[in-house]
C-alpha cells in the first residue's frame, strides 16, 4: 500500500513524487509535470529549498493567463501575457501567497535570496520533529 497526500501543504509526505496520487509509480507515467513548487519542496526535504530544484524542468512557453481567473493573472501587471514559469516565480517569491513554498507545512521563508533574486526557504525543525513524532505514535 502506498500513501498519497493530496492536500498541497502535505504533498511532500507522499510516497511518490507526483502530486496526482502517485501516478509516477506506474510504468509509463514517470514524465509528469515537475516545474512546480510541490516538487521543489519534496526534493529539498531537510535542506534549503531553492528554485534551482525546478529551474531546469520543462515548462510550457506559452501564456497561461487565459486559463486563470482574473485575480490570479499577472499579465496585466507586467504588460503582456505571462508564462507558467513567470507565474511560478511570482508565487515562489511572494511569501504567504497560497501555493508559495511557505504554504507547505514546516516550510518558512528566509531573508536570503539566490544570485538570480529567488527567495530561499528552510524547514522549521521543530514542526518537522513534531510531525514525525505524531506519525510514529500512530
Amino acid at each position: 500500500m502506498r500513501f498519497g497526500a493530496a492536500d498541497n501543504d502535505l504533498q511532500y509526505l507522499s510516497d511518490d513524487a507526483c502530486c496526482c496520487s502517485g501516478v509516477d509509480a506506474v510504468h509509463g507515467f514517470e514524465r509528469f509535470f515537475k516545474h512546480q513548487i510541490a516538487y521543489a519542496v519534496r526534493n529539498n526535504f531537510g535542506n534549503a529549498i531553492t528554485y534551482a530544484a525546478i529551474r531546469h524542468e520543462w515548462a510550457p512557453s506559452g501564456s497561461v493567463d487565459r486559463y486563470l481567473n482574473s485575480a490570479r493573472r499577472i499579465g496585466s501587471r507586467i504588460g503582456r501575457t505571462a508564462t507558467v514559469r513567470e507565474h511560478i516565480k511570482r508565487r515562489w517569491n511572494t511569501s504567504g501567497l497560497e501555493g508559495s513554498p511557505d504554504s507547505f507545512f514546516g516550510v518558512e521563508p528566509t531573508s536570503e535570496r539566490t544570485p538570480d533574486g529567488m527567495r530561499v526557504y528552510r524547514w522549521n525543525p521543530a514542526k518537522i520533529a513534531a510531525l514525525r513524532q505524531k506519525i510514529n505514535a500512530e
